[in-house]
């Protein structure tokens, strides 16, 4: 499953995923210049969205950037 960055506030990012959403407490994943960061699936919102809290660092992330599920 793969979707997009919709809003980024701090530490929580919002992103859209186009089919079946992640499972709650899914880890997600963010290529950021080569690097892999890491997000968890805190909270279904409705329009395909998902809540996700920021396990790593969120400098740098952007709207729009692609989200790959873990699935785990």
């Amino acid at each position: 499953m793969e979707g997009r960055i919709v809003k980024i506030s701090g530490s929580v990012v919002d992103v859209e995923f186009t089919g079946t959403l992640p499972k709650i407490e899914d880890a997600l994943i963010v290529d950021l210049n080569g690097k892999d960061l890491y997000m968890e699936v805190a909270q279904h919102i409705g329009d395909n969205r998902v809540r996700c809290i920021m396990l790593d660092s969120a400098d740098g992330l952007a709207k729009n950037m692609p989200v790959k599920a873990t699935g785990s």
